[in-house]
């Protein structure tokens, strides 16, 4: 791993234009120690505050009804669930003044039911009953603190698309645009569809990024279009932006400088009466700490995937954590939802433990200690046991809920491989042991996952670009190196799945085909030198390769060997050093784009 970095303020970044900063290297005094130990109590007591929250159903629209024991020592009044009836105010409220051209408070058209089949748009075949059904799935299943912008207006920005003299702001239409994004993928009827719908989206989206302005006068609104671009691109996988993760860090950037610029990284500091922090009295504060907690999980996920420098250091933040008793009113979706965002915090705080780690190696000339790696990853194991993840996935009653539990079991899975990679060299032994455990938990937690929720396939692609990739491969490693019987026989069942799913996958998701192009060839290749090669059965025009195992040699297809030569490394280079060159093949899926979109 190169060089880690994090910030020693919370003020005002560097200016490096729209999307780079420019950090310093954190020097530890000990003084982010006890700010985690803080930190990680008010954890532990919000844990303890969830676990013992009733099950009873809430009374309809009232968040109130789950409403349990404050871990921060306050409790916020009630706030709009976006169910209320619509205020014309909120046109004037919603879209700045210094984003319109002309009037924006005109009487606006309600959606009469003959306008529905009208198209949105004039370049894509999506009707206004479409986009409608799509913000009220978003509603009904979405998770967490509402969003600034309310349901209502988005239901009428349709007919607002129509108004020639109404200019709505580009932070509100991002969020637009990602809401009815996440309702089109809860949409069990698009099946094929959802590709094309999707694709438009995206285009619309970077259309409109270009032209964003979040920094003259940044909002709440603006700072969730960064965070949800940022998920976008990421983790949704349903366009020919798979491996453009770069992207996504661009926008993760630009979530932290809003978040700098609204001064929210002292959301909660105690200041004097008359230098009130200006969200202080906020209906919307909740909002902002969900964010940036938010920004913290996926600071996390850049530095240890992509190596990026660290841009947030919650030892130097003021900020509690969101009352999360007061989400989405659904119980069962809510507990869901609830659970994911405090054991993925644990699982960030375990990250940012190794990173320190790492930096203190550094600055110190020394390895890294073995036995921390060894306790951190055990905390990534346990964060899953002590909330019962595994048994909650086969409960689940929810999709959402489901994946939720299953994005867990990912990223606690792919963080204890990655972690493993760090150890000394004469520790080795033990990673090859728990490496190849921990995906495949991975693999059947989403075999497990798709199985119980075989209609929404397209679910587990949300881990493609961060997790699947990783587990998959350390499962071929493992084949690879190990001798055992049953651990080859099971590891290759799972692998066989894997390809099987993938070739599904593909057929909708062609950026997938450098993954599947791998896993097949890796499959051909297992299969030949880990099993007998009396029942395969040589295809046509297969070639012969030579020198890859005590026998004369093995049979591959010609993809498979286009594969190889597209990767740079042969057979004999899996066979005599399968860890190494499973790292190569991963980097080099990671280094495919079928596109480059610029903003």
């Amino acid at each position: 791993m190169s060089s880690v970095f994090t910030r020693l303020d919370v003020g005002e970044p560097e200016d490096q234009g729209p999307y780079e900063t420019v950090y310093r290297a954190r020097q530890n005094d000990g003084a982010s120690t006890g700010a985690f130990s803080d930190i990680l109590r008010r954890l532990t007591s919000l844990e303890q505050s969830l676990a013992v929250a009733p099950r009873q159903s809430p009374v309809a629209g009232d968040r109130r009804s789950l409403s349990v024991p404050s871990h921060n020592g306050i409790l916020e009044p009630p706030r709009n669930n976006g169910n209320n009836k619509f205020n014309p105010d909120i046109i004037q409220e919603r879209i700045p003044s210094h984003h319109t051209t002309q009037q924006t408070t005109p009487n606006i058209p309600v959606l009469s039911p003959d306008a529905g089949s009208t198209l949105v748009w004039d370049d894509a075949p999506i009707t206004k009953n479409m986009a409608s059904e799509w913000v009220n799935v978003f509603y009904t299943l979405s998770w967490g603190p509402e969003l600034p912008v309310g349901k209502d207006f988005f239901l009428l920005l349709p007919d607002l698309f129509d108004l020639p003299h109404v200019k709505i702001d580009t932070s509100a239409l991002l969020v637009y645009y990602n809401v009815l994004l996440q309702g089109l993928f809860m949409d069990r009827r698009l099946a094929r569809r959802r590709k094309d719908y999707a694709s438009y989206m995206y285009r619309k989206m970077l259309l409109h990024a270009k032209d964003w302005d979040f920094e003259t006068q940044p909002t709440l609104t603006d700072l969730y279009a960064a965070i949800l671009l940022t998920l976008t691109w990421f983790k949704v996988l349903t366009t020919n932006f798979f491996f453009e993760r770069e992207l996504s860090w661009k926008f993760h950037c630009s979530a932290y400088r809003i978040a700098c610029n609204l001064g929210f990284l002292l959301l909660d500091a105690d200041v004097s009466g008359n230098c009130q922090s200006p969200h202080s009295h906020s209906v919307h504060k909740d909002q902002m700490r969900f964010c940036i907690w938010n920004l913290v999980h996926n600071d996390c996920i850049f530095r240890l995937h992509l190596d990026k420098p660290g841009l947030l250091d919650p030892s130097t933040m003021v900020v509690k954590f969101p009352e999360l008793s007061m989400w989405n009113p659904n119980e069962g979706l809510n507990r869901s939802a609830q659970i994911n965002f405090l054991v993925a915090t644990r699982l960030a705080f375990a990250k940012l433990r190794f990173f320190d780690m790492m930096d203190d190696a550094r600055q110190n000339g020394s390895e890294p200690c073995d036995q921390l790696i060894e306790n951190l990853i055990g905390e990534t194991q346990t964060a899953l046991t002590d909330w019962k993840i595994d048994e909650c996935l086969g409960a689940a009653e929810y999709s959402n809920s489901l994946w939720f539990y299953d994005e867990l079991i990912q990223n606690a899975c792919t963080t204890a491989i990655l972690l493993n990679r760090t150890r000394s060299v004469s520790n080795r032994q033990a990673s090859k042991t728990q490496s190849p455990e921990a995906a495949r938990r991975a693999i059947e937690s989403m075999k497990q996952a798709m199985t119980i929720d075989s209609s929404g396939s397209y679910w587990p692609l949300c881990y493609f670009s961060f997790y699947s990739v990783i587990t998959i491969l350390t499962i071929f490693a493992n084949i690879l190196e190990t001798n055992e019987p049953a651990a080859i026989a099971h590891d290759m069942s799972l692998a066989v799945w894997f390809g099987a799913m993938l070739i599904q996958w593909t057929a909708e998701r062609e950026e997938l085909r450098p993954v599947e192009a791998v896993v097949s060839t890796l499959n051909d290749i297992c299969r030949q030198v880990k099993l007998c090669t009396s029942s395969i059965q040589v295809q046509p025009n297969s070639q012969l390769v030579t020198g890859a195992t005590p026998a004369d040699g093995i049979m591959l297809s010609p993809s498979s060997v286009q594969t190889l030569n597209c990767i740079g490394i042969k057979v004999q280079d899996l066979v005599q050093n399968p860890y190494e060159t499973i790292l190569l093949v991963e980097r080099w899926i990671y280094s495919q784009r079928l596109s480059s979109p610029e903003i």
